[in-house]
C-alpha cells in the first residue's frame, strides 16, 4: 500500500483500510493492525515464557515505515 501519511487522530489501519488500529505511531500518527504490521515485517514480536505461577509475556517493537520511529511495548 506504500507509505501514506494517516491523520494523527485516525484509527484506520494504513495497511488494510480497516478500522480498530492496535498501535499509532507517535511520529506521524500512522496507525496499524499489529498482524498487518508482522505480515510487512514492519513487527517484532518476542514472547517469554512465565514461571510456574505466571503466563508468559509478549514483548513488541514496531519500526514505523512512514517516519522510522520506533516503538516498543507490551501486548
Amino acid at each position: 500500500m506504500g507509505n501514506r501519511t494517516m491523520g494523527l487522530f485516525s484509527k484506520d489501519c494504513a495497511y488494510c483500510g480497516s478500522s480498530g488500529a492496535d498501535e499509532t505511531c507517535n511520529g506521524c500518527g500512522m496507525a496499524v493492525h499489529y498482524e498487518c504490521a508482522k505480515s510487512k515485517g514492519h513487527l517484532q514480536v518476542k514472547e517469554e515464557g512465565g514461571g510456574l505461577l505466571s503466563s508468559s509475556t509478549t514483548y513488541y517493537r514496531w519500526n514505523c515505515p512512514n517516519c522510522g520511529r520506533i516503538k516498543e511495548g507490551q501486548a
